[in-house]
């Protein structure tokens, strides 16, 4: 099973992408906490046919996140924020600046 916290990022920007019946089943699973005993006996189906669901929903964000790449997009802002952060405060305006430029550059590919 992939990591959980990943996969509870990756369905809060993807999340509507999903046909509602994968994001019933992984709410159930996440957002719930559910097993998947309990999962089939809510949605009154086979425990397999519960994993199978998750599974599905599963595979469907990764998916979404190869192709589209938000997920990571969003984590190299943040250390690109971080960085751009550090340098401010050691008043290195020269490096500082180069990052930005890198940054730019970066957005534009």
């Amino acid at each position: 099973m992939q990591d959980t916290v990943l996969l509870c990022e990756l369905f809060d920007i993807y999340g509507p992408l999903l046909s509602a019946r994968q994001q019933e089943v992984f709410s159930l699973r996440y957002a719930e906490d559910l097993s998947l005993a309990e999962i089939a006996e809510t949605l009154s189906i086979s425990r397999q046919g519960a994993r199978d669901a998750v599974l599905h929903a599963e595979e469907a964000l990764l998916r979404a996140e190869e192709r589209l790449g938000l997920r990571a997009r969003e984590e190299a802002l943040r250390r690109d924020l971080d960085e751009l952060e550090r340098l401010a405060k050691t008043g290195d305006c020269t490096a500082l600046l180069d990052t930005i430029a890198a940054i730019r550059t970066r957005m534009e590919e």
